[in-house]
């Protein structure tokens, strides 16, 4: 028997066309069932859930860039501050002459004067604690009565009162010492000496303070003259 519609040879009993799928006799409607009907079902569902798969790979891979991105994005991105900052406790503010009276009278000069070597000895600091090290003028100007000071400070980041001993006489002091620097030539290179008699040079109480704050960082060293050396 042959098909009506493409004249394909089909079996006696079809119903449908093998070829077309129409149905072999008339008025048994157009339901294009075609024997590999189920198969090519399968196939159209599994190609789905491959495209469907592949689709959520991508989404995926998209949703995965848009996360790297925007980390990479906001890492890069200049931090907002906290509304409220909390400085360590032993480090003084960028300009500690603005800050301290003590140090009002005097300009910092380490735009052009830099430490090249700067070191504490006194080993324990039971005795002794001193400062040592070199500066070096690196601009073209000559400097006068150059200080190199030494603030020690305490747990708030201020200045306490330190008792000094001369003879038998006490004298009550802020915990900033210096070194003079008559004359600093440019491009030169001078050494300092800050020492602290903490045996005898100082109270007990005072050299205490002292040596707690500077075993634990709380001192800064700074090269300055003063204002009115500035003035013509």
């Amino acid at each position: 028997m042959r098909c009506p519609n493409c004249e394909s040879q089909v079996p006696e009993e079809s119903i449908f066309c093998s070829e077309c799928g129409r149905p072999i006799h008339e008025g048994g409607g157009d339901f294009r069932r075609p024997v590999r009907k189920r198969g090519t079902r399968i196939i159209a569902g599994a190609g789905l859930a491959v495209i469907v798969l592949l689709l959520g790979l991508w989404g995926a891979k998209d949703g995965l860039r848009h996360t790297l991105n925007s980390f990479v994005t906001d890492k890069n991105k200049p931090q907002k501050a906290n509304a409220e900052v909390t400085s360590e406790p032993n480090q003084m503010p960028p300009e500690p002459e603005s800050r301290f009276p003590e140090l009002r009278p005097f300009r910092s000069i380490q735009g052009d004067v830099v430490f090249v070597k700067k070191d504490i000895y006194g080993g324990d600091l039971e005795y002794s604690c001193s400062l040592r090290g070199r500066v070096r003028n690196i601009s073209n100007r000559p400097y006068k009565n150059v200080f190199v000071t030494w603030a020690i400070f305490d747990e708030g980041g201020n200045l306490f009162l330190v008792w000094a001993i001369t003879g038998k006489k006490k004298t009550l002091m802020p915990s900033l010492f210096s070194d003079q620097i008559d004359f600093l030539d440019s491009k030169s290179e001078v050494e300092f000496n800050i020492g602290l008699d903490l045996y005898s040079g100082i109270d007990s109480g005072s050299a205490k303070k002292i040596r707690a704050a500077v075993l634990a960082g709380r001192e800064q060293a700074g090269i300055y003259v003063l204002r009115s050396a500035d003035a013509p």
